[in-house]
């Protein structure tokens, strides 16, 4: 009996904010203008795992090779997390990650033979089709440039 009691209660109360157009346009912009500062790509599996590898190849030392494989750098990694903050799962699904000896980073797509070799400046991809092999060297890193070459590697 309280239940039905306290529903009339809001119901008569959600009324009157019903009937206040002005009110309802007040609330509508609101939300509108959270939905538009939290517009951050989704991240879903792909992002999490590639930041669980991200985790453990940081854990690796000098010589995590058996000879004297550098870790990774820095700078690399906070690239590569920055490039994570920015994309989004669909663009990150079929990659996966692995530490290079001299301390960069390679991003590999084994489903579309597309790697890129991720530095502390720059990055380097390749795409292998058939018997062609296209890429570029020394592409100046931003995380729009890095989520643009993934983009085209995925096609």
């Amino acid at each position: 009996m309280e239940a039905i009691s306290i529903s009339a209660e809001l119901f008569r109360e959600i009324g009157h904010i019903a009937d206040n157009e002005s009110y309802l346009a007040k609330v509508l912009d609101f939300v509108k203008n959270l939905t538009r500062k939290n517009s951050m790509p989704m991240h879903g599996i792909a992002y999490l795992t590639l930041l669980e590898q991200l985790s453990d190849f940081q854990e690796y030392g000098k010589g995590w090779d058996g000879a004297n494989a550098l870790p990774l750098n820095n700078t690399v990694v906070k690239n590569f997390k920055a490039m994570l903050a920015k994309s989004n799962d669909q663009d990150l699904s079929g990659w996966h990650i692995s530490p290079e000896v001299n301390g960069t980073l390679l991003l590999q797509n084994e489903a579309n033979n597309a790697g890129i070799n991720l530095g502390t400046r720059d990055f380097s991809y390749f795409l292998i089709k058939g018997e062609d092999v296209e890429g570029a060297n020394n592409i100046r890193f931003t995380p729009k440039a890095l989520i643009d070459t993934i983009k085209k590697l995925n096609q």
